[in-house]
């Protein structure tokens, strides 16, 4: 049976989490990884195209379509990483958790802005099984509004933003750091006991 998501282009802050039905390990890190320099096919983009009300193709934004593999979250689990590392609230978890730290396979975390704003229908592919969707626990966007003029012209924009993909990539490195950290601190402290 085949998913359909109605996005709509002011959606914000909703997280949809893929299960990547692929056994082999070699096969679901070609699938998974997207190419260098924007050449080449991403078989995890295509997986998760979608069409635009004119029927055109919107590929997803691999800077907003987290690709963990199997083994990235053991001893974590995926509620875990969706709360830590996502930012998705423990309560809207607590029904999912146990089914969600079951998934022995890798996961597609896709992101609202992986579809940059667009209103898209999206119909996820094989090997992909939906898991769930949940918002994020964070702030509201900021809205585009027009910026007040003073005697002095328009105000300056601010800086950029980084993309929100590599950040994540970030917390979640630096969740299993600390994991490790703790895990080496037990078992040495248990060895000299």
């Amino acid at each position: 049976m085949t998913q359909r998501f109605e996005i709509p282009e002011d959606e914000f802050g909703v997280v949809r989490v893929f299960e990547v039905k692929i056994d082999d390990p070699i096969k679901a890190r070609t699938f998974l990884t997207p190419p260098e320099n924007d050449a080449g096919r991403w078989p995890l983009g295509d997986a998760l195209t979608a069409r635009d009300p004119k029927g055109g193709d919107v590929a997803p934004d691999p800077r907003y379509v987290d690709a963990i593999g199997a083994g990235a979250l053991e001893g974590i689990g995926l509620a875990a990483y969706l709360s830590e590392g996502v930012g998705v609230a423990e309560a809207d978890l607590d029904g999912d958790r146990a089914r969600l730290d079951q998934v022995t396979h890798p996961v597609a975390v896709v992101l609202s802005a992986a579809y940059g704003g667009q209103s898209v229908t999206l119909e996820p592919t094989a090997p992909l099984v939906w898991l769930g969707s949940w918002s994020e626990a964070r702030a509201a966007p900021v809205l585009n509004a027009p910026m007040a003029q003073d005697d002095y012209g328009p105000a300056a924009p601010g800086p950029a933003l980084p993309p929100v993909g590599r950040s994540r990539r970030w917390v979640l490195s630096a969740f299993l750091a600390g994991a490790a950290v703790f895990l080496i601190l037990f078992l040495v402290r248990g060895a000299l006991r």
